[in-house]
């Protein structure tokens, strides 16, 4: 396709994350897309949703920086060798980042430059392929999952603490729902994790590399950490809520 080889603002998704789009701009997008598909780092390939044409090489910052002002939240930020990274992962559906970009086209009279992509076959296959593991994945954890029950609100409250130290970001493994604890909004599921190791006596030095090591986070499902939360008296926001 034509505007594949054209400087371009892309939506791209994965079915390893389908929570998440990638937003960014590629001289060439083509071999943007061999670049990223020809790492062995996610199980399944980035395909094309949308492509907006563009003259400028940084227009896709002003994209970042107007959804970070619409809900900062959105944005996946993590932390390397202690320092933040902000990268060009968003938590919202790909219809969503292209009625932004749709916006953007009708009010600059540029309508004709933005394109929505059809999945190859390749691409179907690959999103069943990974729905269905990550179904079996799900039904696996039935018999794997942590009792929770030992932990009590200060358990939380001290995960909160070790969240805020060590500066966790609350979008962190949470795209949907947050605890929202003292008027910050947490990720249900580390919260729950670290308050678990506490009840444990897990060093506090010790609990990020447990929850990585014993792949803590693979062993109890999302909702019991929310039902644990509800039933010590922590609210959950929901993302439509909080935008």
């Amino acid at each position: 396709m034509n505007e594949q080889n054209s400087k371009v603002i892309y939506i791209l998704t994965n079915p390893s994350f389908p929570e998440y789009v990638k937003i960014g701009y590629a001289d060439n997008l083509e071999k943007r897309l061999r670049e990223l598909n020809g790492s062995c780092c996610t199980p399944f390939a980035f395909r094309a949703f949308a492509t907006y044409t563009v003259e400028s090489r940084l227009a896709d910052l002003d994209v970042h920086t107007m959804i970070d002002s619409l809900n900062p939240k959105l944005r996946s930020i993590d932390f390397l060798d202690g320092k933040e990274r902000k990268r060009e992962f968003y938590a919202i559906s790909p219809e969503s980042a292209y009625k932004i970009l749709l916006t953007i086209a009708k009010i600059s009279n540029t309508r004709d430059k933005l394109k929505i992509i059809a999945p190859t076959e390749a691409d179907k296959k690959n999103i069943i392929s990974a729905d269905m593991i990550r179904e079996n994945s799900e039904n696996e954890l039935d018999n794997q999952d942590l009792d929770l029950s030992l932990i009590a609100k200060d358990d939380i409250l001290f995960a909160t603490a070790f969240i805020d130290k060590c500066k966790i970001p609350a979008n962190f493994l949470s795209s949907v729902r947050f605890a929202v604890i003292n008027g910050k909004s947490y990720a249900p599921k580390y919260t729950v994790a670290v308050a678990y190791l506490h009840t444990h006596g897990v060093n506090e030095n010790e609990i990020a590399n447990k929850i990585s090591r014993d792949k803590l986070l693979g062993r109890f499902r999302t909702h019991n950490a929310i039902i644990l939360l509800k039933t010590l008296g922590f609210y959950i926001e929901n993302k439509s809520t909080a935008e």
